[in-house]
């Protein structure tokens, strides 16, 4: 009986994690879908969606990893730890830092300010370092800058690096809210809607939704069908 109760917990949590991500999914499916691509010379204040090319308006900053300049970067790295037969990685650094950017689609400049935005990019550089692979000289020069060490006791830590950027020339999708102006330029930030940036395509963020909003519809009929089933056989 006890194993019945904490495999029907396990399946409650799991559809219930399921039907979170199905929610965000489809309203930022039909968000996406049914929103126009304004000009951004035409914009007003409000929600909006615009796409273009990344440009500066001021000093950049550098990628601590692929020493890239860029207005965006989040940089992270996650050591393996052990116990007994079970592994994990846990994060000892994940640093991110933005300036503010314009997008250019032509028509005129609006201007980004990430604060808290919901940010999606794709991972620009992936690399891992270990026991039978040493760090390098230059995950070695990235490490340092935050006074961590590829050493661990007796061997080399097992560790794993992800570093994204955004950098100018990059075309990017923009969903969120123009809040206001700087130098004549639309502004968008966090205000009543979140801001929403990616360098993925309209497409590609319409795919992604539908796979996860298929996935999470996955998860739940598998999960009932078996609380189902399991049911059956516990009040036959």
């Amino acid at each position: 009986m006890g194993g019945f109760i904490v495999v029907f917990v396990i399946l409650a949590v799991a559809v219930a994690i399921a039907v979170y991500f199905l929610y965000i999914s489809y309203n930022r499916y039909k968000i996406i879908s049914k929103t126009e691509t304004s000009n951004i010379s035409w914009l007003q204040e409000g929600f909006n969606e615009i796409k273009g090319t990344i440009v500066s308006l001021e000093e950049q900053l550098t990628s601590p990893f692929s020493e890239k300049p860029c207005v965006y970067y989040q940089f992270k790295v996650e050591q393996k730890k052990s116990s007994g037969k079970n592994s994990h990685y846990v994060s000892i650094i994940d640093d991110k830092k933005f300036k503010k950017f314009g997008v250019d689609d032509g028509t005129g400049i609006a201007i980004i300010d990430l604060n808290n935005a919901d940010i999606q990019i794709k991972i620009d550089k992936k690399d891992t370092s270990g026991f039978f692979n040493n760090a390098d000289e230059n995950q070695v020069r990235a490490l340092n800058k935050y006074s961590q060490t590829s050493k661990g006791f007796l061997f080399e830590k097992t560790l794993r690096y992800t570093e994204k950027y955004l950098e100018v020339g990059d075309e990017v999708y923009v969903l969120g809210e123009v809040t206001g102006r700087e130098q004549s330029k639309p502004v968008f930030k966090n205000g009543k809607f979140p801001l929403f940036v990616s360098d993925k395509s309209e497409n590609e963020l319409l795919n992604q939704y539908k796979i996860r909003m298929i996935v999470a519809i996955s998860v739940i009929a598998v999960a009932v069908v078996a609380g189902y089933f399991m049911g059956s056989e516990l009040f036959q």
